[in-house]
C-alpha cells in the first residue's frame, strides 16, 4: 500500500494531536514530526496513545508497510532535538498523590502515570516489532526519546547528538534499554 493510502487510512481512524505531524514524503515513507519544540520535544501520553494504533497498522501490513522515518521538530536557536523524554512535569501532575489531614493520610489518588508508562511501553513493544523505522538523532535524545527510537532496526545520530538517561542519575530505573 502506498504511503499516501496508508496515511489516508489511518487518519480517518485516529487523528493525532497537533504535537505529532504525520506526512508522506513518498510512496513508501512516512514522516513522523515530534512537534513540541518548547519542550524540546518531550514525548506526551497524546501522541503515545496516537502512535499505538499507527505502529498496530502498521504490522499488520506486513511487507507492504510503508517506512517511517522518525524525527523531533527544529527546536530553533541553533538547538536541536529528537526528544527530551517523557513530559515529566505533566506525568508528574498526572500522577501524584493528594493528602488530606495532618496524619497524611491518603485521600485521592490519580494513576496518570500507570496510564503513561503503561502505554509507552506497549509502544516501544510494537516499534521492536516493526523492521522499517529509522529514526533521527540530532540533538536531544533522552529517556523516553530513548524509548521510542532504540527498540528499532535503525538509527541515524548526527555530530549534534546529545544521549542520556537522565533518571539513572536520580535513582530511577533506565526503563527503556539505556544506562546511566
Amino acid at each position: 500500500m502506498a504511503s499516501s493510502a496508508f496515511l489516508k487510512s489511518y487518519l480517518t481512524r485516529s487523528p493525532p494531536p497537533p504535537s505529532l505531524l504525520l506526512t508522506s514524503l513518498s510512496p513508501s515513507t512516512i514522516n513522523v514530526t515530534l512537534n513540541l519544540p518548547k519542550s524540546f520535544n518531550a514525548l506526551t501520553h497524546p501522541q503515545v496513545h496516537s502512535l499505538i494504533p499507527l505502529y498496530s497498522l502498521l504490522l499488520s501490513s506486513g511487507p507492504s508497510a510503508p517506512y517511517v522515518i522518525l524525527k523531533g521538530q527544529d527546536t530553533g536557536k541553533n538547538t536541536k532535538s529528537f526528544c527530551s523524554g517523557g513530559d515529566v512535569v505533566k506525568i508528574y501532575k498526572e500522577g501524584k498523590i493528594r493528602y488530606q489531614g495532618e496524619e497524611g493520610t491518603v485521600n485521592e489518588r490519580v494513576d496518570g502515570t500507570d496510564v503513561f508508562f503503561r502505554d509507552e511501553y506497549r509502544l516501544n513493544y510494537l516499534i521492536s516489532r516493526f523492521e522499517r523505522q529509522v529514526s533521527v538523532w540530532d540533538g536531544i535524545c533522552m529517556g523516553g526519546g530513548v524509548g521510542l527510537s532504540i527498540h528499532g532496526r535503525n538509527r541515524v545520530s548526527t555530530e549534534r547528538t546529545v544521549f542520556a538517561m537522565p533518571e539513572s542519575g536520580i535513582g530511577l530505573f533506565p526503563d527503556v534499554g539505556g544506562s546511566g
